[in-house]
């Protein structure tokens, strides 16, 4: 029925109004009347496209094969073909054609034994630029049909991915996403679970009003106080993890006399991921700070904010935090129901994640149901660098 409609609509890209959308309004307006009495329509489009190696960005350099799967959805159709293109200068398609041929109504085909071929070009692309591929199907008797796909290449963020914890980490400070809209990155997820993070990230502090980060303040604005002095990168496998993961970034250095109430501290931030058993359940984050100041920076607050979206049954995501003096450990859970008993990573026995290499305490409390969590972040430890 989708079909029908689609293909017996008015094309509108013509409209003067439209000029600046042609072949991005779909097939048109709808013409119902056409759909009904309309019995010799053709439709064959991309149902499934599956990117190899599959991943949420993709890097300057990186080779992509990309497989499509393609369905005719209403009467036979002949000659057909599938050709990609890219509509930016920054991938190029090395292979994209795909001859299907003939196919009966309902007939699939899929070019996963030859699939099209792709470049990330090497260097000049923006941060976190959407790249849009083409599909374009054609056939005998004039039909075409144009699907669009998109991907998102040199990011300014990383995933760490290795383990059933899934963590984005920013070149400027934050996790989860690098804008409040959540546009910016994947979140933080657990064995495939929606996103679990709102916002998180890096506060440093020496008062109350010198404060840095790049969290959200008030009016839906963010702070922009810290700038990245490297792009935040990963290595797969690391000298000491499985996934492994770095950027430095830093705040601007005070003037005296300035509105701009900066610390002046310089971030190098790398984070952990393995993918062995036991050691599934966390991402090691370690921050390392320079004062680059000419004074003495006493006191300096250093501590993550967190805002967990850990699920609840009726999708509320109603949580509360806490601390526990005994084991040095912030936690949250999802309220209404009892979080597990908070304990340090790196043994099969902890039922919580954590974020600090620290030596670890057993739990003796049982694994929590699915879909509840308690989720933990361990207190930061600073090195005078």
């Amino acid at each position: 029925m989708a079909a029908q409609l689609r293909q017996s609509a008015d094309n509108i890209d013509a409209l003067p109004a439209n000029a600046a959308w042609v072949g991005r309004l779909g097939t048109g307006c709808l013409n119902v009347q056409k759909a009904l009495s309309s019995g010799n329509s053709q439709e064959a489009r991309v149902v499934a496209s599956t990117f190899a190696p599959m991943r949420s960005v993709y890097l300057p350099g990186d080779t992509v094969r990309l497989a499509v799967d393609v369905q005719n959805l209403l009467q036979p159709i002949t000659g057909l073909t599938v050709s990609l293109t890219s509509l930016s200068p920054y991938v190029t398609v090395r292979q994209g054609a795909f001859v299907v041929g003939s196919m009966l109504t309902l007939g699939r085909a899929s070019n996963s034994t030859a699939p099209f071929r792709l470049t990330i070009a090497q260097s000049g692309i923006p941060l976190n630029t959407t790249v849009t591929l083409r599909y374009r199907l054609s056939a005998s008797g004039g039909y075409q049909y144009d699907q669009f796909v998109n991907i998102v290449v040199n990011p300014d963020y990383v995933v760490l991915d290795a383990n059933d914890l899934a963590v984005t980490m920013t070149s400027r400070g934050n996790l989860a996403f690098d804008n409040l809209a959540g546009t910016v990155g994947t979140g933080v997820t657990y064995r495939n679970s929606g996103n679990i993070l709102s916002e998180g990230g890096l506060i440093l502090a020496t008062s109350a009003t010198r404060v840095s980060d790049r969290l959200r303040t008030k009016n839906g604005q963010a702070r922009q106080s810290f700038f990245s002095t490297s792009q935040a990168v990963r290595t797969q496998p690391g000298p000491r993890a499985d996934q492994e993961a770095r950027a430095t970034f830093q705040d601007t250095i005070p003037v005296a006399g300035s509105r701009i109430r900066s610390v002046g501290v310089g971030v190098r931030q790398r984070a952990y991921a393995w993918a062995k058993p036991g050691r599934r359940d966390f991402v090691v984050l370690e921050y390392t700070l320079k004062n680059l100041t000419a004074d003495t920076l006493k006191p300096l607050y250093a501590g993550l904010f967190m805002d967990w979206d850990v699920p609840t049954p009726d999708g509320a995501a109603r949580n509360s935090a806490d601390w526990d003096p005994t084991h040095d450990l912030g936690y949250c859970y999802a309220l209404g129901q009892q979080p597990a008993t908070p304990c340090r990573p790196f043994t099969p026995a902890c039922n919580c994640c954590a974020a600090a290499p620290l030596p670890c305490i057993p739990s003796t409390t049982p694994p929590l149901p699915a879909p509840t969590y308690a989720w933990a972040m361990a207190s930061l430890r600073l090195k005078n660098s």
